[in-house]
Formats: structure tokens, C-alpha cells, sequence
């Protein structure tokens, strides 16, 4: 029988536990290999009142909790390394290292990568609104679909290693 494997691709630190993260936490107990991909550090967020003096460790508060959240779903940690972009106009968005101004095909490869090492059968990010518009988001979607289609295509990425796979099923 071949292995059941899942593989998430979402923006943020967070992005693994609202919404999917009982499917995540269902699909680990079931015995799925489950591996959720988080593509920037959180640095963007909010803070909530009273915690203002989190603000300047805001990507190292995340990276704790995004762990603790992963582990507690049952889930594989993969994070692409990418800056927190923020919400429409916000000026983090014109960070040079902000997810929104990654190159393409470098992020694309990334998923390529994990999708030829992880071998899933499914692969799941957010839909081309990015759910509430949140640029990260959407910048998952311009991502994670061609990668999917790519992955199996032995004529695109030949130099990042592991041989071609196509998962069955992408969904948002």
C-alpha cells in the first residue's frame, strides 16, 4: 500500500490552524504523513492590545508558536523563508525580502522541491483570493499551482534533484 501523504502550502504562521487545521490534526491521526509548508516568518502581524512590546520579536513569537501548532496537528515543519508581507498597502509590503516580491520561479522551484522530496498524493493552499484578499495569500496561489503541475513534468526544474512526481489532487 502506498503511503498517504498531504502537503500544505500556506502564507503564515497561523495559516495552519484556522480553517484546515483540524483536517490536518483528523488526517496525522489516521496515520497520514502530513507536511505543512509555511511560506514567511508572521513579521507583518498584529499584536494584540496589551502585547505592543512583542512587535520587534513578532517572527520569533510566531516561529515558536507556528512549531508548537505543527507539532500538536501532528504535522511536518517546512518553512519557505520568506518575509511577512502585510495587508493591501500596508509598507511592509515594499520589503525586499517580503513574500510579494520573491521571484517567481525561485518560490516556484522551492515547491517544486518539497513536492518531488515529500511525494504527497494531495497538495492544499489558499484559492486565487487568498480567502479575504491578504496578499501573501494569493502569492501562495501564484506559487503552489504551477509548482503542482511542474512537479511532475521532468522537463521543468531538472536541476533541483529528486525525480518527477505529480500528485493527484491540488486543492484550495
Amino acid at each position: 500500500m502506498t503511503k498517504r501523504t498531504l502537503l500544505a502550502v500556506l502564507a503564515h504562521p497561523d495559516d495552519e490552524s484556522f480553517g484546515p487545521g483540524g483536517t490536518f490534526a483528523r488526517y496525522a491521526a489516521e496515520g497520514v504523513d502530513v507536511h505543512i509548508a509555511i511560506a514567511t516568518d508572521g513579521a507583518a502581524g498584529s499584536v494584540a492590545e496589551g502585547y505592543e512590546a512583542a512587535r520587534e520579536k513578532l517572527a520569533e513569537v510566531r516561529a515558536k508558536e507556528l512549531e508548537t501548532a505543527v507539532s500538536i496537528l501532528g504535522g511536518t515543519l517546512h518553512k519557505l523563508g520568506y518575509r511577512d508581507s502585510g495587508y493591501i498597502g500596508d509598507p511592509a509590503n515594499n520589503h525586499p525580502e517580503a513574500f510579494i516580491q520573491a521571484d517567481q520561479t525561485e518560490a516556484i522551484c522551492q515547491v517544486v522541491r518539497l513536492i518531488r522530496e515529500i511525494r504527497p498524493q494531495i497538495v492544499i493552499t489558499h484559492d486565487e483570493t487568498g480567502g479575504y484578499f491578504h496578499p501573501d495569500h494569493i502569492q501562495c496561489w501564484k506559487v503552489t499551482v504551477p509548482a503542482f503541475h511542474a512537479a511532475g513534468d521532468a522537463s521543468q526544474y531538472p536541476e533541483i534533484g529528486p525525480a518527477p512526481y505529480q500528485p493527484a489532487r491540488l486543492y484550495f
